[in-house]
């Protein structure tokens, strides 16, 4: 009895050691869902917006963002906006959101992670805060304006997991105001979440939107943040912890009835008057 026992329980040990050890060699390929564009939708958005590809090197090779404008004049835009969707969205997809209903005195600079559009690589949290360290001044150049001038004028809007790229971006660029859809408290969390046990000390790719917000909000400044009531991704609760972890920094917006990606049609009202309320 006791030898079954000992078997057994090697048994159990080595599926739970055996799972772990998968979990923790394939977790990008749950957080992470890359695609390139399909034939003729850059160009497609380059004919609609008149925008620029704006290319930059980082250690994943040569990187591609998309630098749009409706206002054509000379000068810096009023602002520019850091752009980053979810975690199976390529950049374009909030182009025509952006297009139609971002400030038109504004510019939108939409970024890919690693691996994602026309980027080469695979993304982790450093090279996303790479790519956003690699972007931004490539953006400005394109623009003409030098980051003494720019760096006033940033603003970051994102989409779940897009939400914490850009945040990664504002504790580079010290920016202190955006516009943050459905974000997450942690991936750390997020594993919780999935699994239902506590995993989180497996996870690598370690996005911490609470400790961003936290470092930001020594600065001041002001995330209006939105979040739907069925998320069927990202629980809710988590934008409420965010706000109870940084109440004087985030204006919270629970909007009912939405779900993950159905936010921006539900909301896009009220999206719209936020990216011209942070100014």
């Amino acid at each position: 009895m006791k030898k079954f026992s000992r078997s057994l329980f090697r048994i159990i040990l080595g599926v739970v050691l055996g799972s772990l050890v998968l979990l923790t060699g394939c977790q990008s390929k749950f957080i992470y869902f890359p695609r390139p564009y399909g034939n003729g939708e850059v160009a497609g958005w380059a004919s609609k917006t008149n925008g620029q590809r704006v290319t930059y090197e980082t250690s994943q090779g040569t990187q591609v963002a998309y630098l749009q404008r409706r206002v054509r004049q000379q000068g810096p835009p009023e602002r520019l906006w850091i752009v980053a969707g979810g975690n199976a969205t390529v950049a374009l997809e909030l182009a025509d959101f952006c297009w139609d209903k971002g400030d038109p005195r504004d510019a939108f600079l939409l970024i890919d992670f690693p691996g994602y559009g026309e980027c080469p690589g695979h993304p982790t949290p450093a090279r996303i805060q790479e790519t956003m360290a690699a972007a931004v001044p490539a953006a400005g150049k394109a623009l003409g304006i030098g980051m003494d001038v720019l760096k006033p004028k940033l603003r970051v809007f994102g989409h779940s997991l897009g939400a914490a790229a850009v945040l990664l971006a504002a504790r580079e660029f010290d920016i202190h105001q955006g516009v943050l859809l459905a974000p997450f408290t942690s991936t750390m969390e997020m594993s919780r979440q999935v699994a239902h046990v506590p995993l989180g000390f497996l996870v690598y790719h370690r996005f911490d939107n609470v400790a961003r917000l936290r470092e930001l909000a020594a600065g001041g400044g002001k995330f209006i943040v939105f979040h739907g009531t069925d998320d069927e991704v990202i629980p809710t609760q988590m934008s409420r912890d965010l706000k109870a972890s940084t109440p004087d920094l985030i204006e919270y917006h629970e909007v009912p009835d939405a779900m993950h990606n159905d936010l921006f049609l539900l909301e896009r009202k009220a999206i719209s008057a936020a990216l011209s309320q942070v100014r």
